[in-house]
This record gives C-alpha cells, structure tokens and sequence, in this order.
C-alpha cells in the first residue's frame, strides 16, 4: 500500500472506501449539567453513526465518491440506515446479520457541549466473517477506482487482516485506533496503513510508552512500529503529524463555540483525507482537517451541511 502524497496536486477527487462501524447514533443535548442518579431534560436526535459511517458521510460532503462497507441487523434502524445512506448517495455495500441488532451508539452531551457518558453496543460487527469483508473490499476495487482504502479499529484484528490482503498496493491505506480499548487491534497491520490517526491514549496502547511520553517519542515509537505517517492528536493541545524520517509538525486548533463533540474527530479524518485525495501534501491535510472538525464542532451530527470542501479548502 502507498504512503503519502497520494497523488498530483489539482486533480479531482477519486473514490474513497470507507470500512468499520455502521451504528445508529442517539445523541443527547441537556438543557442542563447532567447529573448521576437523576433524569435531566434534554433533546434526542437520531442517525446514521460509526468512525467508517461518519467519516464516509463527511468525505462525501467534502467532494467525493464515497463507498461504504459495514454490517446492520434485519431490524428497524439497519433499514433506516439503508435508507438514509442512499438518500445521501453514499455507496453502501452492507452485510445483514439475521436476527441481529444493529450497532447502537448513546451519547450525553452536557450544554457546553462536553460529553460526560457515552455507551455502544457492537456486538454485531465482530460476528462477521472476515471472508465476507473481503468479498466486500472486492467488490469495491473491481475498477480500481479507490485512491484510499479507510478502516477503523471497531474491526477486529482478524477482520482487519482479511480487508488488507484484498487491497490494491496503488491504494492508500488510512486507519483510525478508535479507542484505547481496541487500538491494539492495529497493532500487526501498522507496516500496512499509510497514515494512522489516534490520541494520546490510544497511543499509549499501541506503543506501552508510559503516560507522561513526550509527543515526539509516541510518534518516534509508532514509526519503529512500522507506521509510515502519524496524525496524533491530544485534546485542546492540538494535532501533530509526522512522516517516517521527517519533521513533527504541530498545529494548534482554532477556538470556537462547541455546540457537539461527537463526530469531531472523524470530521478531522475525512478533512485530512479529502485533502490528499485532491493531492494536497500532509501539512496541509492537517489544516484542513482542523478546519473540518470545528465546523462539526459547532453543528449537531457527524456530518454537518456546514461541511462543504469550499469551507475548508487549503486554498481558500
């Protein structure tokens, strides 16, 4: 699989496959400071939700051809999210799992924005055949149309490995640790991905680094893992990026008013990915994909309207 840059600067997009959780996201807003013990008053919304969903969502919003490969359940919300992932033009090529529950995702937002609980349930995703995710990635490289190949940490190890054998070498690889849970999961595949995004605690899993590491030694770590390039992120301290052999650069992120922080990460994905998908080199990926992340930041959802490639263009 290619590393970075991906591709001449200018061009347009190509597709992108995006591979992992399809959940069916309810997230909460109080009208005020959750507390234990007791029901507070809040708004319910519904959707499409998942790292592989939400980061495929927001790459469509940003200009591309978007593929997405996942599992749902014969139940009311893996047919909602059928519907809704169509409606939006997203090429969904999703297993169903007989008698199963889609992926649910919960979600509690305080007013300010800040997330004091969250709970999934995903057991469907790790009953799945890593043979039929395979078939799947087939199905999606028949042309070979696919410029980047994204997979997230929601898969197992094994589901991982199976997705990876069936990649075209020409293909850019792009994965996300997920959680400090399931980061280790990438752990075998690293030499494989061409650029891994994950936090600092997701960084610590992979590497067994103690928690007060220096950012450069996390990512020197990753790189002797055999990762090619790095997009490590700490919180309000920002984001690093750093290529095999070359240079850490730190952006810090922009201030704003936060309405939601669910999805802002992945929206952080999908900006760095749709910029080297247009052959936009790493530095600027990385602004970006700040961009693309405050704008969700300030909206409610993953993949907001506000999300458009005008608005977050390096070159704008």
């Amino acid at each position: 699989m290619t590393s970075i840059p991906i591709a001449p600067e200018g061009l347009a997009p190509r597709p992108v496959v995006c591979i992992g959780a399809v959940h069916w996201d309810m997230v909460v807003h109080a009208s005020r400071q959750i507390l234990p013990d007791t029901s507070t008053p809040g708004r319910l919304t519904q959707g499409p939700g998942g790292v592989a969903t939400n980061v495929a969502r927001a790459v469509k919003k940003l200009g591309a051809t978007t593929h997405l490969i996942g599992a749902v359940g014969d139940d009311p919300a893996g047919r909602a999210l059928e519907d809704l992932l169509a409606a939006e033009h997203i090429s969904s090529h999703l297993l169903h799992l007989s008698g199963a529950m889609t992926g649910h995702y919960l979600a509690l937002h305080n007013p300010d924005g800040s997330l004091p609980a969250a709970c999934i349930d995903d057991q469907l995703l790790a009953a799945i055949d890593p043979a039929a995710f395979a078939e799947k990635m087939k199905e999606c490289q028949a042309d070979r149309l696919a410029n980047i190949c994204f997979l997230d940490a929601n898969l197992s190890a094994a589901q991982a490995e199976a997705i990876l054998g069936t990649i075209d070498p020409e293909t850019m690889v792009a994965a996300d640790a997920v959680s400090a849970a399931k980061a280790p999961r990438l752990a075998p595949h690293l030499p494989h991905i061409g650029l891994l995004f994950l936090n600092r605690a997701e960084a610590i899993a992979l590497t067994g680094l103690r928690e007060d590491v220096d950012i450069s030694s996390l990512i020197k770590a990753l790189h002797d893992k055999g990762s090619h390039a790095v997009a490590l992120t700490d919180g309000a301290h920002g984001l690093w990026l750093g290529e095999s052999r070359g240079e850490i650069l730190h952006f810090s992120p922009p201030s704003v008013a936060v309405t939601d922080v669910t999805g802002a990460g992945d929206a952080l994905i999908a900006g760095m990915l749709s910029a080297l998908n247009r052959g936009h080199p790493l530095a600027a990926s990385g602004t970006c994909g700040l961009a693309a992340a405050a704008l969700t930041l300030q909206a409610t959802g993953a993949a907001p309207d506000s999300l458009t490639w005008e608005a977050v263009s390096p070159t704008t």
